[in-house]
């Protein structure tokens, strides 16, 4: 986060790319400013030249730990892709999945019923008639 030419980092903030936050600050001191997320206090940033040796400790755990997490995100990611799509290798040509997942599945399921139920509904009973050619013109 930069304002008035300073780089100010703080652990919190890190891997926040694209939250909109708000921050606060003297005017006329520029040791520090705090940052606020949804107006709720989240942390006080410090310009990256004033960080103790335990302050970028810190800012250096809260970074590995981040990025463990998005491997992690991003092995479960390829796990499921895996699952969900057909190998295209080999000499046989390429073929579709027959795997689905739930939440397709449910989908499809719904929609097929809904389509059955359109089919088999009749709106003679209502007086309502479908239009003929003749009375479109």
């Amino acid at each position: 986060m930069h304002r008035g030419g300073h780089a100010y980092v703080a652990p919190e903030i890190h891997g926040r790319v694209g939250q909109v936050v708000q921050i606060r600050y003297m005017p006329h001191d520029d040791r520090s400013i705090e940052v606020y997320l949804g107006g709720k206090h989240l942390c006080t940033a410090l310009p990256t030249g004033q960080l103790t040796a335990e302050q970028t400790d810190a800012f250096r755990t809260q970074q590995r730990e981040e990025a463990a997490r998005l491997g992690r995100e991003r092995r479960k990611a390829s796990r499921r892709a895996r699952r969900e799509l057909a190998p295209i290798t080999g000499d046989s040509p390429a073929t579709e999945s027959r795997l689905v997942t739930g939440r397709v599945g449910r989908g499809s399921s719904r929609q097929a019923l809904d389509a059955a139920l359109r089919a088999r509904s009749s709106t003679s009973l209502l007086g309502i008639t479908p239009i003929t050619k003749n009375e479109e013109s």
